[in-house]
């Protein structure tokens, strides 16, 4: 079993690196999920997010953690860069394996990918985290958060919970 990570990064210069460590340590404190793979897709950053990612690629440290890092020709988008990612990660990849999308921004902590994959284990096809309400969310997020679940509990006929 593999654990596909896959993330878009645009201008995340200064926090890729935290990024990179953030998801290595999830995998060395999880060895039962396999060995690990963190895909970052450069959504074409001006700002050398690519070049610090790939200064990351000899530092692994980890036996069962494999970083690649790829650079689109342009900024087309954080879902055109997350399609890339997962492309490239399905062609490695081998019935059972899991694939994880997060922002490498680290609004996605890596740290709760082990409950998404435990899901995963007790025999759920997708998993979907949502966010818990806060208080620093504003009322007119949270109106069209609430909206978007809505409009696709009604096309999809799935409930997130």
């Amino acid at each position: 079993m593999r654990t596909h990570i896959i993330s878009a990064a645009y201008c995340e210069r200064e926090g890729i690196t935290s990024f990179i460590e953030a998801v290595r340590d999830v995998a060395v404190a999880s060895p039962q999920y396999g060995e690990w793979i963190l895909t970052i897709v450069d959504d074409g950053s001006p700002d050398k997010t690519f070049e610090t990612a790939v200064g990351q690629l000899n530092r692994s440290g980890a036996p069962h953690f494999r970083l690649r890092v790829m650079a689109l020709s342009r900024n087309f988008g954080q879902q055109a860069a997350i399609q890339a990612g997962l492309e490239a990660a399905h062609t490695q990849s081998s019935p059972g394996d899991a694939f994880v999308v997060l922002d490498s921004d680290l609004q996605h902590p890596p740290g709760l990918i082990p409950q998404l994959l435990a899901q995963l284990e007790r025999g759920a096809d997708h998993v979907q985290m949502i966010r818990q309400d806060s208080v620093r969310v504003s009322r007119w997020k949270r109106m069209t958060s609430d909206a978007f679940y809505a409009v696709f509990r009604r096309l999809s006929g799935l409930e997130l919970h």
